[in-house]
């Protein structure tokens, strides 16, 4: 896309912007009215445009159907031959189909330019939802018709009304049998009035009916009904509200003030190199300009020219030889801005403002892969490796924390040569949930990264009491909403009462199913399995930091070191198996779980907890199909036969609780043995059990690791050697009952 100007003489007050739009008969003023707004903005005045731009952001609950809505307004607005595939793009967003990156598009609309931010909904990725608002003006709140508002959807409304934000409200699915398009619309009012900084302007919301499947949006229930009988429709309406609803953008000043643009999102590619993405808050850029990189501290990381300057058409690369305040778009140039930092004009030192994002709640441990089988897959082996590639996704992610986690250093990664050489054998990620670190997982894999990660933990935090001024501890609290049959709903609430889920809302949905609500501590959630002792003791005793012990009960004068660290956090889930595998079977497979984040709580001593133990390999070599059917009666396996393994390797979960067992997986029939005359009897074995990344991320107890290679998944025990396993577990049970004992 080029951009020609006008000359400059005094009555040439417009510009035009040949092959922009489809009749090029359309102009940008050059010289905009500003129109100040009465509420700064926290870099100083702010002034609306009269720029026909719109800028907005797509958030929803996940499987709302956000991105086939985009990819609709896309094929109505924009070339075919700027359509190069759907907005998921990723291969890991098309095998799990869920948007997991936010990305840029744009389109045109009655002689206006629609930028369209799409972003993930899974609450895994709030992070990429968090850094994007502030490129926008408003909102599209795509919201099922069927199921309604979900935790994510508050969670992304609550964002985008503390913003404050121009909503539109989207009620997706609409052609669905079980939509209940009143009852969700004043679900909807009812969720924007509970947020005490809600305006009277963001109450008035427009609400659209849609079905991005079908390719409509209409303004009516009647014309949902015509619609949904047979009739025609198309996404215009959807788009006219886009036009006359949501604000022009919103500018620092006019065009003669300093260049100044917030980097929300970063891309690399092979031959562009690193590129940022962002909005321009005031001032002018063009390619050639002399630009510098400000972090949110205003410390100046470089200082270079822009080689590259991109808009964007559908989903193509369009060079522009200008661009203004209020506009998207890709800069290329600069190698150190990261999402958060500023890209300003030589000379200015005053970053602009980004808001901080909510802290992660989980963390685990990244380590090279020391088994025996490490080594024969990967290429990407050593720890100064796998601590180079985490401190990059650091950088990158924003929303990720990269810590050392045999050091203790709490300092971010990739903040020199000197930090990452602290990192040591061990590096701790922390993050959201589960499934943003398995993502990250599953790319290193592909990379031919070869690693072993820890289970999953809560991060726990500590206050003061205002009263006492005691340490108070607190843990993660989280939303849970349970989407069940009314048959089973007595079934989770028990299940979900085990691991001291607070019920806050029960709710009939229609079709013979109920929404229950639960407020859960984040631990009775995440874990599968756990070490040892009880929960009441094990958790209510113990908080290992480090090499040193703390004890809750009693105070301890010197403290020893832990010879076994890992298998004493407090923040270690502390169940059998992770809810969702738990009531996926009570209910036969029709619960619907979905989570986010809600707050930090008091910790709770006592959580239950059923342990169950594994069978673990006591040879190496390959699995024989002779010794599993000895094996079968003992438990579950994870292996078929023709498996390698080796001392330590986690085959199989045995039948009885809170014991491990030392098997021989290898061991082979005698060919010498004298036998009776006739065939020998077939063996038959039941199919393994077959773990994806994310159940063998939960699975794994305190104890054990997960080993990851390109092509293989393995649980193992930390300590391989069955007799200094032993012995180690011997000291700890004298530890722990000398202390109890005191």
């Amino acid at each position: 896309m080029r951009r020609v100007f006008a000359t400059h003489n005094n009555n040439a007050l417009f510009r035009r912007v040949p092959g922009l739009f489809s009749d090029q008969r359309f102009y940008f003023s050059s010289l905009p009215v500003l129109t100040p707004l009465a509420t700064p903005g926290p870099d100083g005045p702010l002034f609306r445009t009269d720029r026909r731009i719109r800028n907005i952001a797509v958030i929803a609950h996940v499987d709302h159907g956000k991105t086939s809505l985009v990819d609709q307004l896309l094929k109505s607005c924009v070339d075919s031959s700027q359509l190069t595939g759907s907005m998921d793009s990723n291969p890991l967003e098309k095998e799990r189909g869920i948007t997991i990156l936010s990305k840029v598009t744009s389109l045109e609309f009655d002689s206006h330019l629609i930028n369209v931010v799409d972003t993930p909904g899974h609450a895994d990725f709030g992070g990429e939802v968090e850094r994007v608002l502030n490129m926008v003006d408003g909102v599209l709140l795509v919201v099922c018709a069927t199921e309604g508002v979900m935790p994510q959807t508050k969670y992304v409304l609550s964002k985008a009304v503390a913003r404050g934000l121009s909503a539109i409200v989207v009620l997706n699915k609409c052609d669905r049998d079980g939509a209940r398009l009143g009852i969700v619309e004043n679900e909807i009012f009812d969720q924007f009035a509970s947020y005490p900084d809600v305006t009277d302007e963001q109450l008035d919301f427009p609400v659209v009916y849609a079905s991005a499947r079908q390719g409509w949006t209409a303004g009516s229930v009647e014309d949902v009904r015509g619609l949904c009988e047979g009739g025609s429709g198309d996404m215009k309406h959807l788009l006219s509200t886009i036009v006359s609803k949501i604000p022009p953008p919103t500018v620092l000043g006019g065009s003669d003030t300093t260049f100044r643009m917030s980097v929300s999102l970063m891309d690399v590619e092979a031959f562009l190199g690193k590129s940022v993405i962002g909005r321009i808050q005031s001032g002018r850029v063009k390619p050639g300009d002399s630009v510098v990189s400000l972090t949110r501290e205003g410390v100046k990381t470089e200082e270079g020219k822009i080689t590259k300057l991109f808009g964007r058409r559908g989903m193509v690369r369009i060079p522009l030889a200008e661009a203004s305040a209020g506009e998207l778009v890709e800069i290329a140039g600069l190698q150190t801005p990261i999402p958060s930092s500023t890209l300003a004009s030589p000379g200015c030192t005053t970053p602009l403002y980004a808001s901080a994002l909510d802290p992660p709640t989980i963390a685990m441990s990244f380590s090279v892969n020391d088994s025996p089988l490490g080594g024969r897959e990967g290429s990407l082996l050593t720890s100064s490796v796998i601590a180079a590639r985490l401190a990059r996704e650091g950088v990158s992610n924003v929303a990720l924390e990269i810590v050392s986690g045999s050091a203790g250093g709490k300092g971010k990664a990739g903040e020199g040569q000197e930090q990452q050489q602290q990192l040591g054998e061990s590096v701790e990620v922390r993050a959201r949930g589960e499934l943003q670190l398995a993502v990250l997982i599953e790319t290193m894999r592909r990379e031919g990264f070869e690693l072993s990660v820890s289970p999953p933990t809560v991060l726990l935090r500590s206050r003061s009491d205002p009263v006492t001024g005691a340490a108070v501890r607190e843990e993660p609290y989280e939303l849970l909403m349970v989407d069940v049959g009314e048959e089973y709903s007595g079934v989770v609430i028990e299940r979900c009462a085990e691991r001291k889920a607070e019920l806050k809302e029960f709710v009939q949905i229609g079709g013979g199913k109920v929404r229950l609500e639960f407020r859960s501590p984040s631990r009775g959630l995440i874990g599968e399995r756990s070490f040892g002792r009880s929960s009441s003791s094990f958790s209510s005793s113990w908080c290992w930091r480090g090499a040193a012990a703390t004890h809750h009960k009693k105070s301890v004068k010197s403290a020893k070191p832990n010879p076994l660290p890992h298998l004493l956090h407090p923040n270690i889930p502390l169940c059998k198996t992770g809810l969702q595998s738990e009531l996926k079977t009570e209910t036969r497979g029709t619960a619907v779980l979905n989570r986010r984040f809600l707050e930090y709580g008091p910790y709770l001593l006592e959580l239950e907890r059923k342990g169950r133990g594994v069978l673990v390999s006591a040879s190496d070599g390959n699995v024989t199909a002779y010794a599993l059917r000895d094996l079968e009666p003992r438990g579950s396996l994870f292996v078929s036969p023709g498996t390698p393994t080796y001392v330590g390797h986690i085959i199989g979960e045995c039948s009885k609780d809170d014991r491990d067992m030392d098997v021989n997986p290898v061991k082979a029939k005698k060919l010498t043995n004298i036998r009776a005359a006739g065939m020998d009897e077939a063996i038959r074995l039941t199919p393994p059990r077959q773990f994806s990344l994310e159940d063998a991320l939960c699975y794994c107890a305190p104890d054990e690791l997960v080993e990851i290679t390109p092509s293989a998944i393995r649980l193992r025990k930390r300590t391989l050697d069955p007799d200094e396993r032993a012995r180690k577990n011997r000291s700890l049970s004298k530890k722990l009952q000398a202390l109890d004992g005191r």
